[in-house]
């Protein structure tokens, strides 16, 4: 019977069908074919080889799992099994290029008998492993073989052994989701456990018991009763003792989880490591435990997402003043990001437009009253995405800053909106920016501005804002992020504030537009000279979007679909003029109606058959991840930290423009390839550019939530380096060398010695 528990008062080939299925409007039809396993049944347990998707993609590590269904009343065993019993071990045959990292183990059971506790498995569980996958691989099918040992136990233990294998095509593109298995995966995901906030846990001695300090799970408070389980099944064996009681103390904001020191132990314990699984609050939390025993206890005080420096002197109630104050200064430097300065493009004609108009006389008024509707636009827009952002965390789901470019369909949402615009500015079509709103509502004839208009310029400027947030404000982000909802949504509004701070300002004392030229025929050409980096920004995100999905093929979709958003919005301005009758008007609405519906459709459709892979629960394949680099996944970090080797990690997106930029400038540099080498550096990058939950949990560790994030990692259990967002050949010399234990001096690309 399960062990009682102490209580506490208070795939790419499914993205690449749907993008063949919208290339057969001029193409034809792409496919892809399943893998097929074989099932061994054995010692009470049916075992068998399975993949989340339907081929594994070359290049990348890519995901396999061990199925194990039990019969009833029948169970196997965890890593460390407890006071009796043998882990499940697996033995690979692989095809050469391929490697096989650990298995990642789900949050165990405990089960009692005759007074022994033990830790393991029952009814029907997969067991993911991570599987390296040569670059040159792609092309055909390969058979994965592995022997699997175990012991099954109910009243009597009986062991088991298995010869297993899968068969599995291997694709050069994103395989799509193996529906059959999604819902086992998707449970196997959730029962992972995930690194706690720094500073969160704390271990320590006392007498002849080992406290766990754990800070209070936000809004446990509001169970009924207040009560909140625990309870720690410990990595390794001769740790705490199974069978022991563990005790919970209530410490107001932290709880003790109090564990008894295992009998066997050759000394005392000095590191805890384990798995902690929380129940009662919001949700429940399954953490990875990895802390020093201290000598003198250690309390993790009101860790409801503070960051570990407000840990440190917790002075309850303080509001993050210091944060705000450079939440908006980084707002104000936002405008000149390029993220940002093509959509605000727009605002800048609209102040141009109404220069005439502006000076003190019967404009001002307008002129302020547009200033406040942009302002209330970006305002609206932060409020908001912070909103969903917290509430999705806070319901379990792993997301960061700048999520929603993570999306392919808000990637090509977006695409559409600015190409849409750029074709306004140039003049196709004679209505202003509502055409582009959800209602449609058309804003005047040209050069007319309206406060919808302007309300949507604020909307759409703080929609791109987001990836270039990280040089000016990566770290604050992230703070806030992890900070309770109010305090979160304060620093936000004072970054909005601070982005629409100069516009609303301007409008407010519009006598300073005297400084900008007189209304005229150059009007034209400044209008049309705006559509061009709207266009410069579509084209960037078509490259996103082609990347999330489906490659060359994604990005011939959303490009078919700009087509027909340019041929519809052509005929509307070309034949639904006042001049022309009313039944051509009528005709030319509805023509524009259906290549928008038809063109905003097929890049949709593609984004959302992408999207159900991601929803499977698995991490998602990530890109190639270019020469010298090898994919951040599960286990890898540990696996070439445990060899010994200094691990750089690179945390980046396609949508990132710094990252890009970074990559270009410094990464590439031969210098910086040079130091690489040199040192034996291992090379990981964390592609972030589609939803991926492992690397979203890896930078919550880290206390970020948006990228570029630079980190050095050296050998054994140092405390990593993390690099400044905006990175240089000397502060990589530099992290390296604190790593290393030793003093690096190198040359930047501008010749300077450092």
């Amino acid at each position: 019977m399960k062990h009682g528990q102490s209580k506490y008062e208070g795939g790419r080939g499914r993205q690449k069908a749907a993008a063949g299925a919208m290339v057969a409007v001029v193409l034809g039809w792409l496919g892809a074919w399943p893998a097929t396993a074989e099932v061994v049944r054995a010692a009470h347990v049916e075992v068998e080889l399975i993949a989340p998707t339907q081929g594994l993609e070359a290049g990348t590590t890519a995901t396999v799992g061990l199925r194990m269904k039990m019969d009833k009343g029948w169970h196997t065993y965890w890593k460390n099994p407890g006071d009796s019993g043998l882990p499940t071990q697996i033995e690979w045959q692989l095809p050469e290029g391929f490697e096989a990292g650990p298995i990642q183990w789900l949050r165990p059971e405990s089960f009692e008998l005759g007074g022994l506790v033990n830790y393991g498995y029952e009814g029907e569980i997969v067991l993911p492993v991570g599987v390296a996958v040569p670059k040159g691989a792609g092309g055909g099918e390969v058979t994965l073989k592995a022997k699997v040992s175990y012991l099954a136990c109910a009243d009597v233990c009986v062991p088991g052994e298995a010869e297993i294998s899968l068969q599995v095509p291997i694709v050069t593109q994103k395989p799509a989701t193996e529906a059959r298995w999604a819902e086992l995966f998707a449970k196997a995901q959730r029962e992972l456990p995930t690194h706690a906030a720094e500073g969160r846990l704390a271990a320590f001695g006392q007498g002849e018991r080992v406290g766990l300090s754990v800070g209070r799970v936000e809004g446990s408070e509001e169970q009924v009763g207040g009560q909140l389980t625990m309870y720690f099944y410990p990595e390794e064996a001769d740790q705490i003792e199974a069978a022991a009681k563990q005790e919970v103390e209530d410490r107001g904001q932290s709880a003790v989880l109090w564990l008894t020191p295992a009998k066997a132990a050759t000394g005392p314990l000095e590191r805890l490591r384990g798995v902690l699984v929380i129940e009662g609050g919001k949700k429940e939390e399954i953490l990875a435990v990895d802390v020093p025993v201290g000598a003198k206890e250690m309390a993790a005080g009101d860790l409801r997402g503070r960051s570990p420096a407000k840990q440190a002197g917790d002075t309850s109630g303080e509001f993050p003043w210091v944060t705000m104050m450079y939440a908006f200064l980084g707002g104000i430097l936002l405008n000149l990001m390029p993220c940002v300065f093509p959509v605000l493009s727009i605002k800048i004609l609209g102040f141009v437009r109404q220069s005439g108009v502006g000076l003190p006389g019967a404009g001002v008024g307008r002129v302020r009253w547009h200033g406040v509707a942009f302002g209330l636009g970006v305002m609206v827009s932060f409020w908001l995405l912070t909103a969903v952002l917290i509430g999705l965390r806070a319901g379990g789901e792993q997301l960061g800053w700048g999520f929603q470019l993570q999306r392919p369909w808000f990637v090509a949402v977006m695409a559409m909106l600015l190409f849409g615009v750029g074709l306004n500015l140039l003049g196709v079509f004679e209505v202003g920016l509502g055409v582009m709103s959800a209602a449609g509502t058309a804003a005047g004839r040209a050069g007319q501005d309206t406060l919808a208009g302007s309300f949507l310029t604020g909307v759409l400027a703080t929609a791109v804002a987001t990836p270039c947030t990280a040089p000016l404000m990566g770290p604050a982000v992230g703070l806030a992020l992890t900070l309770p909802a109010l305090d979160a949504l304060a620093i936000f509004t004072a970054l909005g504030a601070g982005m629409a701070g100069p516009y609303v300002l301007l409008s407010m004392f519009p006598g300073w537009l005297r400084v900008l030229p007189r209304p005229g025929a150059w009007m034209e050409t400044f209008k049309q000279l705006m559509s061009f980096p709207m266009f410069a920004a579509a084209i960037w995100l078509v490259w996103v979007y082609g990347r999330q999905l489906a490659g060359a093929d994604g990005m011939m979709v959303l490009l078919l679909g700009l087509l027909l958003l340019a041929v519809g919005l052509w005929v509307l301005g070309r034949w639904s003029t006042p001049q022309r009758r009313q039944g051509v008007r009528r005709a030319a609405r509805l023509a524009c109606g259906f290549f928008l519906a038809v063109g905003i459709y097929l890049p949709l459709a593609l984004a959302w058959a992408g999207s159900a892979e991601s929803s499977g629960g698995g991490p998602v394949a990530r890109q190639d991840a270019g020469e010298g680099w090898e994919a951040y996944g599960p286990g890898k970090l540990e696996e070439l930290r445990a060899q010994g080797r200094t691990v750089f990690v690179d945390f980046t997106a396609d949508w990132c423009l710094t990252c890009k930029f970074n990559e270009r400038t410094v990464l590439a540099s031969s210098a910086v390839r040079e130091l690489f080498a040199r040192h034996q550096v291992a090379l990981l990058k964390a592609d972030w550019t589609r939803r991926d939950e492992v690397v979203t949990k890896a930078l919550e560790v880290l206390g970020r939530s948006s990228v570029p994030l630079y980190v050095v990692y050296g050998p054994g259990a140092a405390d990593p380096v993390v690099l400044p967002t905006l990175l240089s050949t000397s502060a990589i010399a530099q992290a390296i060398g604190e790593v290393q234990g030793n003093v690096t001096h190198t040359t930047d690309g501008d010749g300077g010695a450092n």
